[in-house]
């Protein structure tokens, strides 16, 4: 039998002593200060801990540890819970209190130190990655973010999360903010974490979201958001915030359509952003009445993030889901294509967009808008001819078809003479003088050939508003959806000067302006 000794099972007695030490850099000794017993410090619990830990101790699991509230500055989100939430385990028990001790230190400019953990702690930094970090926070508090590796980022994140009795939440929000905006592109983990993070933080402490730092990506936010309210808010002259709340709220992409590109794409842009402020301002600020659909949901705060102690928090939040209510879709996207009819007409374009289910109060409203944003047209002052033209116009009296009937025989007879007589018999099967159409053999016209039977068919089926039906009639009949749409275009485009159909999607949509036309050539016989 082996003679076990209980000191050989101790590792610690192994290991190498702890010591203050000093990391050298090119900017001289850096001294970096020995927190090795920082949660025996002082400063290690404040007075808010206290209170914050003693009415976790008094509170039942499930037990709401703050009055409810409503967010001022969100016309959404009508009420927030948040609960205890009781746990025996005490994960990460000491990041609060190295956070604590860590507030005191400063950082100066030392070489960057590469450092990886998938959950960073204070614990696990090394002499000269502690030395850095102080570095980077003391540079990120001011704006100014350095070269990083994405586990110092994830480190300062958890740390503005764990310790809100050092850092305000009004200022660690707008840190969170301004951290995720600065290091998103080199670390898709951010958009993850941080779209319920920083939402979560904000709904915790009662801090209003900063759309202005997060507007260049709000569109990413909001598409992935499981709480997207958090994010929104009616903010006038903010363009950001409405071409948001025009994605979540209108169906349909005026930035898509066939005018708002090009030459026009400013004057579109401009507008229908102002035209749908106007509708936004009347629904969400002067009490518009649209009937929302009211959403609760309850869930862990922090879901996934580094949360030192034995207690949880979950939040219960009450709000109007702007995306899930299908009155404030309709009005928007009816508002939408109104604005635009209203910048079509303005710049002479005959085809319109059509437009139901828009209440006349904001029908007027936008036509308010539109008349006093845009411009009123030019007009040009008439031309004055020169004296000298009127002696060159010709004499008219009228049309007369018997002269007319002369000038063509006198031109055909001026015709016999010249060809030679050996070509005559040839071209002209009949006596030159008699009354015929010299050219009654060359194919008719577009105009006087018409529709076929098959573009018809197609156009009764738009017309009658079923799209299905004009696809499997143009697969039976082994034609092309698309190219059957352009060649009544085409023809259209020849006769009227503008064409009927309209791509809206993948579907062809009948430009209302254009319905009498349409019904005469269908009905127009070959």
């Amino acid at each position: 039998m082996f003679d076990r000794k209980d000191d050989f099972w101790d590792i610690a007695a192994l290991l190498p002593k702890k010591t203050k030490s000093t990391a050298t850099s090119s900017h001289g000794e850096i001294s970096v200060p020995d927190i090795t017993n920082a949660r025996d410090v002082a400063l290690s619990e404040t007075r808010e801990e206290r209170e914050a830990r003693a009415l976790h101790a008094t509170a039942s699991d499930g037990e709401s540890v703050k009055s409810d509230y409503a967010p001022a500055d969100n016309p959404f989100i009508t009420r927030v819970r948040v609960l205890a939430r009781r746990s025996h385990m005490r994960l990460f028990h000491g990041f609060k209190s190295d956070g604590a001790a860590w507030q005191a230190l400063r950082g100066t400019p030392c070489p960057y130190a590469p450092f990886f953990s998938f959950v960073p702690q204070y614990e696990q930094l090394n002499e000269a990655q502690k030395a850095y970090y102080l570095y980077f926070r003391e540079e990120a508090n001011s704006g100014n973010f350095l070269d990083a590796g994405q586990s110092y980022v994830l480190l300062y994140i958890f740390e503005i999360l764990n310790l809100p009795e050092f850092i305000p939440p009004k200022i660690g929000i707008l840190r969170l903010a301004k951290i995720w905006n600065a290091y998103r592109r080199s670390m898709p983990i951010l958009d993850k974490n941080l779209i319920p993070w920083l939402a979560d933080y904000g709904l915790l402490h009662g801090v209003g979201c900063p759309r202005d730092i997060l507007s260049s990506f709000l569109d990413v936010i909001l598409s992935k958001s499981n709480l997207k309210e958090f994010y929104l808010g009616f903010e006038e002259g903010n363009n950001d915030t409405l071409d948001a709340l025009i994605l979540l709220t209108s169906q349909y992409r005026y930035e898509n359509g066939r005018y708002a590109t090009g030459e026009h794409a400013a004057l579109f842009r401009t507008h229908i952003r102002q035209a749908a402020s106007a509708v936004l301002r009347h629904v969400f600020l002067d009490g518009g009445k649209i009937k929302y659909q009211t959403v609760t949901k309850r869930f862990d705060a922090f879901a996934g993030a580094l949360w030192a102690g034995a207690s949880r928090y979950e939040l219960e939040v009450t709000y109007y889901s702007v995306s899930g209510t299908d009155d404030l879709k309709i009005l928007m996207t009816a508002a939408v294509k109104y604005a635009e009819n209203k910048l079509r007409s303005y710049l002479s374009i005959k085809s319109r967009l059509s437009v139901s289910c828009l209440p006349d109060p904001i029908r007027g409203l936008l036509d308010a808008y539109f008349a006093k944003a845009l411009p009123p047209k030019q007009t040009q002052a008439p031309v004055t001819r020169p004296e000298y033209e009127i002696m060159y116009e010709p004499l008219s009296e009228g049309i007369s078809l018997k002269d007319a009937k002369e000038i063509e025989q006198s031109s055909w007879e001026n015709t016999w003479r010249l060809i030679p007589e050996s070509e005559k018999e040839e071209i002209f099967s009949e006596n030159p003088q008699e009354d015929r159409a010299p050219f009654a053999s060359c194919p008719p016209s577009k105009e006087a050939i018409g529709l076929t039977e098959t573009q018809r068919h197609f156009l009764r089926f738009l017309m009658e508003g079923k799209e299905d039906a004009a696809r499997r009639f143009a697969k039976e009949a082994g034609e092309s959806y698309l190219t059957l749409g352009e060649g009544i275009n085409e023809y259209f485009a020849d006769s009227l000067g503008d064409v009927v159909l309209e791509l809206v999607g993948e579907d062809y949509s009948v430009v209302s302006d254009y319905e009498d036309e349409i019904r005469a050539a269908i009905d127009a016989q070959i």
